[in-house]
């Protein structure tokens, strides 16, 4: 069977006390991350400056190991975890850009090496008074794009845990309320409150979980709407990874999910579009032995045309043929006729 990922966000409800923890953790990877990456710049630029891929592979898997080393001895190891893969593919992504541009031939720009957003600030009174002294054109499109900026802080990283039993959810007892269980307090931390956990059963397999106490995690509520409940927490998916995001005082968990894709079943019969450039656009529907399906399909290929034409007409750009079939199906929909089916799926 096929292998689906999907991405659900859940609202996480944290106190002022967890939310401290969540932001200092949050904040510490955030540091480490740059800080890693800045480190070893000089080295991975060497690195993807080789022409055979092998080497390249060799020597970054000889990387991996000492930057795996120095984030483990800053972080909360499930933290690290989640930074080391953020690490490696945040270099494996300059590598591979870095190659392509080089086979696109040399005057292409190279990639940027990662680097921290900075803050953005504006004097807005001191843009208006230059005005009056603006004698040329580039000035007062300089001082146009200073009024328009506007104070806009850096965007927050978002803090990765790779592994699902460092972000448990978990339900409080048998119908109770929905809460992540997150391991991102460090043992040694002598600080650390005792977190109590009741029994109840994991939201994703359905298991029992037992009561238990922790210094180095924290229960912190989330909701989700019905509708999440239902296609993530059915029983029938793994959870992977997640992201611990924060936006202002805000908090959520975007948590990812593998489970079966379902098939879509095969139909041998197809719709041809020839939507021309200059000539009235031509549909025909065929089964599966190549046969043009008889005239008993003409309301549906005129509700097509008419919708390609109300559109964009001939010659448009692809998406108005996607929206024109979406607005033509409801027509067969109501047709006793089922010969001239189009396939499950198609144009919805």
């Amino acid at each position: 069977m096929t292998k689906q990922h999907l991405t659900a966000v859940f609202a996480l409800r944290p106190s002022k006390r967890k939310a401290v923890l969540l932001e200092r953790a949050r904040a510490q990877a955030e540091a480490v991350y740059w800080q890693v990456l800045g480190k070893n710049e000089g080295q991975v630029k060497a690195i993807a400056q080789v022409e055979d891929a092998k080497d390249r592979r060799k020597q970054l898997m000889n990387l991996k190991k000492p930057i795996s080393r120095a984030v483990n001895q800053k972080l909360h190891e499930p933290i690290a975890a989640g930074l080391n893969r953020d690490v490696m593919a945040a270099i494996s992504s300059y590598i591979g850009l870095y190659r392509l541009s080089r086979k696109s031939g040399e005057n292409q720009t190279p990639p940027e090496w990662p680097s921290k957003g900075d803050n953005v600030r504006t004097n807005h009174e001191a843009a208006l008074n230059d005005f009056v002294f603006c004698t040329d054109r580039e000035q007062e499109n300089a001082l146009r794009d200073e009024l328009n900026r506007v104070h806009r802080e850096p965007p927050l990283r978002p803090m990765t845990l790779a592994r699902m039993r460092d972000a448990r959810i978990i339900r409080i007892g048998e119908t109770g309320a929905l809460a992540v269980e997150l391991n991102i307090v460090p043992m040694k931390n002598k600080k650390a409150r005792l977190s109590a956990r009741v029994a109840g059963k994991d939201a994703v397999s359905k298991n029992d979980i037992k009561a238990s106490k922790s210094r180095s995690k924290i229960l912190v509520p989330l909701s989700c709407s019905k509708w999440h409940e239902q296609k993530f927490l059915n029983g029938n998916t793994k959870h992977r990874s997640s992201l611990i995001v924060r936006k202002g005082s805000r908090w959520f968990l975007l948590a990812q999910f593998e489970m079966t894709a379902k098939p879509i079943p095969a139909d041998k019969r197809f719709l041809g579009v020839d939507r021309g450039v200059k000539n009235p656009v031509a549909l025909a529907l065929a089964d599966d032995r190549g046969q043009v399906i008889g005239p008993e399909n003409r309301s549906f290929v005129a509700a097509i045309g008419r919708s390609i034409r109300c559109f964009g007409g001939p010659g448009s750009s692809s998406p108005s043929l996607a929206e024109a079939i979406r607005c033509a199906a409801p027509v067969s929909r109501h047709r006793s006729h089922q010969s001239h089916r189009l396939p499950p799926g198609f144009g919805r």
